[in-house]
């Protein structure tokens, strides 16, 4: 079966996770990219002041 046959034929549910689950994986990543660089350059920032 092709991709776009599947927009069709396939099970609405199973149909709405395969289209959203890279998306919602991608924004993981991101998100906790994100919380360890804030952390990351938090400890950076602290360590400038005291030299």
């Amino acid at each position: 079966m092709r991709n776009d046959e599947k927009l069709g034929t396939a099970p609405l549910g199973r149909l709405m996770l395969s289209l959203a689950l890279p998306t919602v994986l991608t924004q993981l990543i991101n998100v906790l990219y994100n919380i360890v660089d804030l952390i990351y350059i938090g400890h950076m920032q602290a360590m400038v002041i005291w030299l």
